[in-house]
């Protein structure tokens, strides 16, 4: 269908609709194509005013589900009559000639076969030669082996429904035990084969984000055609050694396009696959490029910063920004010259460079193979540093790399002359610009920052959110791909500057003008244990990555002025150090002083803990346990302080059912399901009575429990003994209880796994009959829910089995002769309640010698385990021991006193500590044991809760300790289980 629009919207606007009305009236396949007189984004104009971001023609084809795919020729035509050209659409393209060669490629889902990795074993095993050699026959041999034994995957799945269909046919005729056992053998090879496919799909489509969810098979093909198209070639125009073994350094090379549509060489840009099993060390850690500790981040701050000090320069002094790129900078660096700065090195790091030969991918298959005269591989791990070392010999000299003026750019501050100004560009080449286009990804800032100004941000995220793949996904792929897509583009960005301030995609495009958001996006936006889905929120995310900038001024200056900084005005300051102040509000809350010497701390005012007056004081981040600064915990604490939640809303994400049905039992406990109920509230119906029995209005109660048709689902399934009670309970209660209810009612079938299906079963019909009045729900609804139910369990039963466990038997090993063991245990009430420590020294025999409790007031548990560690060698030095073993039940505190801690960790001085104590003039050391060979420790660490305030000796032997005492000297054994 071709067309012209107007270029007045409101002339255009019947025709936009008659193209509706035509979507919506078929589910064909069906292409457009014409001049809409409208922009999807900036980049399909020049000059002008920046078009705004919520384009008419966006959403018309967001709600259409049509996918743009581009086309091949000039972008912008000059303006002489008119701006038309004529538009050739061919529906079966032409290759370039190449030869029919194709690479191979591992298929990843060939791993789910369980022939497959004792075959790659076998074979790999009884091959002779080098590695080379070896990779080579194994390729062929993984050809012949996905050929005769994999077979084809869509030839075998046809097979597998044609078998299945005809044991249906055959069951409905009569029963036979023989065909139900077969046909559950087939339905076990035929999710193991969409488990494939999916697999397969997944890797063809390049989409990596995805690792759990319901089968997306179909999103993975679209993106796999989408992709293809994209990126194929239909022809472009020009413009104006012995020490490595032969095919080791062999390179497939794949062009990635610049930009949609590539026309050119210039457009493309060539990554090399590389074989990377040499490695040759050649290089120095540190290069001018690779330094240690700086992030792309930095370089995008100190840009931002050096162009606001031209933007608000005065004086006669003017400055000049001059951005210069480098065209094709690998491909330009010749061989003499690389091997002139690793003559130094050897000869081997040329020679990696010298035994490359190529092959180019070109849609899809293999051209010929060619050998490089000069050039680095990007792809190769090498390059960068190679890069690195030619840039640092050649920084004073630039000509021997070409510059692409097409990109380079030169901005002058406002107080330089327009004239010099002019002239320097002239020289230089480059075109004079108020706007220096991006670096890094992020857009410079030279003026006041709108909209516009990050809408390239804006509308990438839009076509990573289009509307084809709301509906090739459920709700839960949506919630997933959501988590991937909005974080994932602009996070760098967010990093640097508080962004100025699209919910569509989760809920779905349903074809009307306003799409039904069913939640508050506040609620979505919290946290999954809070009750929402865990969708960051772009403005609290912002604040979090902005918090991770303004943590690293913090603790590299070691300096609390910062904290104070939102509270103060500064005058014309940098969009970047706006943005710093706007984190360090988050910086406040998890800021405090681990405390040393005491100089820098303010004590009645700072934040502050520890002792150690040896070292100086240090910041750390008092929100995560290691006192390193996390953006997860900075952006929680957004919300914890604000948020209250009744129940344990995790309880919903650890259900054994798949991942949809979650969803819709978090929209079941927020109670905004669709129901007419729900649709009169939102004033989308005017009728809110059952759409199944139409004698009750349709709440969740009448809709799950009251009505005929729930009242038949519920007695066909029938409902065990043990949960009937439930059934006249309060409907979130009988919610509740039935989905905590993991006792199995059928063949292994869990009861809250059938009641969920259940539910949601009884959505789906019920849905069905509004939208179908011809639909029938089934006279057993008992059997397809259990054969869904049963299904899902099966083929999720090898990725979500529990593990076996065996009982192992445990006592307390006592020292040997003439050595001393004081064996500690910490005690903690609630997760930042009350916390003691305890222990008690015994010999070889387990004889009695001395204990201690010590009351440590509040804290956490790994406190109290370090106290009790602290003070328990503390005591056997004070009482003369030097052969002394310490054993303690806490894994993490062990593995700090004998590891590497660092100087962030809370309780480093504490750490410390016992480290010294390790390391005095005696035979002492510590380690890790059971809870079950731990257990008088465990009796004196409880008794130091009810002590007072403070550390006691504790001489003579207490009541409570003499039974676990007497049953340590006599061995006596505690089972444990543990997975196998």
């Amino acid at each position: 269908m071709e067309f012209v629009c107007t270029p007045l919207p409101w002339h255009s606007k019947p025709i936009m609709e008659l193209f509706g009305w035509i979507a919506s009236a078929s589910n064909l396949p069906w292409m457009i194509a014409g001049d809409f007189n409208e922009l999807v984004n900036n980049s399909e104009k020049c000059g002008g005013y920046p078009i705004s971001h919520g384009s008419g023609l966006v959403e018309w084809i967001d709600r259409n589900q049509l996918i743009d795919l581009g086309f091949i020729g000039a972008q912008h035509l000059p303006r002489v009559k008119s701006d038309h050209c004529p538009l050739l659409i061919s529906l079966q393209s032409s290759h370039l000639p190449c030869a029919n060669v194709k690479p191979f490629r591992f298929q990843a889902m060939w791993l789910l076969h369980p022939t497959f990795r004792s075959f790659v074993v076998d074979k790999w095993a009884h091959y002779i030669g080098n590695i080379l050699q070896k990779t080579k026959d194994l390729s062929k041999a993984l050809a012949d082996w996905n050929k005769d034994v994999f077979g084809c995957l869509f030839r075998n799945k046809k097979k597998l429904l044609a078998r299945i269909g005809g044991i249906h046919k055959a069951l409905y005729r009569r029963h036979s035990p023989f065909l139900v056992d077969l046909e559950k053998e087939l339905d076990s090879d035929y999710q193991a084969l969409l488990d494939q496919e999916e697999l397969f799909w997944l890797q063809k489509s390049r989409n990596t984000w995805l690792k759990e969810g319901d089968r997306n098979t179909k999103f993975f093909h679209m993106s796999t055609i989408i992709r293809r198209r994209k990126n194929k070639l239909e022809g472009l125009t020009n413009e104006q050694a012995a020490s490595i073994p032969d095919a080791l350094n062999d390179t497939l090379i794949t062009l990635v396009p610049e930009v949609a549509s590539p026309s050119s060489v210039a457009q493309l840009k060539p990554i090399s696959l590389c074989n990377t099993m040499y490695k040759v060390k050649v290089f120095s850690p540190a290069q001018a490029s690779f330094i240690p500790g700086r992030q792309i981040v930095d370089n995008i701050i100190v840009s931002q910063e050096v162009l606001h000090k031209f933007r608000n320069s005065k004086g006669k002094k003017g400055f000049i920004t001059w951005k210069i790129d480098l065209s094709k900078a690998y491909d330009r660096l010749h061989w003499d010259f690389i091997y002139d700065v690793l003559w130094e090195i050897g000869k081997l790091g040329l020679e990696c460079i010298k035994s490359v030969r190529y092959q180019a991918i070109l849609n899809g298959e293999l051209t010929e193979r060619f050998s490089p005269s000069a050039g680095i591989r990007q792809g190769d791990p090498l390059s960068p540093y190679i890069f690195v070392l030619c840039m640092e010999k050649l920084s004073h000299i630039i000509n021997d790399h070409q510059v692409n003026f097409d990109k380079s750019r030169i901005c002058c501050s406002p107080n330089t002359n327009s004239g010099i100004a002019s002239t320097i560009a002239n020289i230089c080449g480059s075109p004079l610009t108020d706007c220096l286009g991006n670096y890094l990804g992020v857009p410079f800032i030279q003026s006041r920052i709108t909209k516009d100004t990050y809408s390239g941000i804006v509308d990438k995220v839009q076509r990573r959110l289009a509307s084809w793949k709301s509906h090739a996904l459920s709700m839960a792929g949506r919630l997933t791909y959501l988590h991937a897509v909005t974080l994932a583009i602009p996070i760098y960005t967010m990093q640097t500057i508080d962004l100025p301030m699209s919910t569509d995609f989760l809920w779905g495009y349903t074809g009307e003008k306003t799409k039904i958001h069913l939640v508050n996006w506040d609620i979505v936006c919290q946290p999954k244990s809070f009750g929402g889905l865990g969708i960051k929120k772009t403005h609290c995310m912002n604040q979090a990555l902005l918090a991770k900038t303004g943590w690293k001024i913090v603790q590299k200056d070691q300096d609390r002025s910062l904290l104070a900084a939102p509270n103060l005005k500064f005058l014309n300051c940098s969009s970047t150090w706006r943005g710093i102040l706007f984190g360090s509000q988050i910086v406040s809350k998890g800021f405090k002083w681990r405390v040393g010497n005491g100089d820098k701390i303010l004590f009645w005012k700072d934040n502050w803990a520890g002792f150690n007056h040896t070292e100086v004081d240090s910041c750390i981040w008092q929100l995560t346990s290691n006192g390193e600064f996390s953006v997860k915990t900075a952006y929680l604490s957004l919300f914890t302080e604000e948020t209250n939640h009744t129940w344990n809303w995790d309880t919903i994400w650890k259900l054994h059912v798949p991942p949809k049905i979650k969803t819709f039992v978090w929209l079941l406990f927020q109670g905004k399901l669709l129901t007419n109920v729900q649709r009169v509230r939102r004033n989308l119906a005017s009728n809110p009575n059952c759409p199944c029995c139409n004698v009750s209005m349709e709440s969740l109660d009448h809709l799950f429990r009251r009505c005929s048709h729930a009242t038949r689902m519920w007695n066909s399934i029938g409902i065990p003994n043990q949960i009937a009670h439930s059934f006249s309970m309060d409907f979130k209660d009988w919610l509740f209880i039935n989905i905590k209810a993991s006792f199995s009612c059928m063949q292994g079938i869990t009861w809250s796994s059938l009641f969920l299906a259940s539910l949601w079963f009884c959505w789906k019909w019920r849905c069905k009959k509004v939208f179908d009045v011809n639909f029938t729900p089934p006279h057993w609804p008992h059997i397809p829910i259990i054969q869904f139910t049963r299904e899902w369990l099966v083929a999720n039963c090898s990725k979500n089995s529990k593990t076996s466990k065996q009982i192992l038997k445990f006592h307390w090993p006592p020292p040997c002769a003439g050595c001393f063991k004081i064996n500690v245990d910490g005690s903690c009430m609630g997760e930042m309640g009350s916390i003691s420590a305890g222990g008690i020294i015994r010999d070889s025999t387990g004889r009695w010698i001395k204990g201690f409790v010590t009351n440590l007031g509040c804290g956490k548990i790994l406190e109290a385990e370090l106290w009790g560690v602290f003070r328990g060698l503390l005591l056997t030095w004070n009482e003369g021991v030097r052969r002394i073993k310490v054993e303690c039940d806490s894994f993490t505190a062990v593995f700090l006193i004998n590891g590497e801690t660092r100087p962030s960790h809370p309780l480093s001085n504490l750490i410390h500590s016992c480290k010294d104590m390790l390391l005095r003039d005696w035979e002492c050391s510590i380690s890790h044991i059971y809870r079950e060979q731990n257990i008088a420790a465990d009796h004196m660490a409880h008794m130091g809760q009810s002590s007072s305030l403070g550390y006691h000796v504790v001489d003579l032997l207490p009541p409570s300790i003499v039974s676990p005492l007497a049953n340590d000297s006599v061995r006596m054994t505690t089972s444990r289980l543990f997975p196998v």
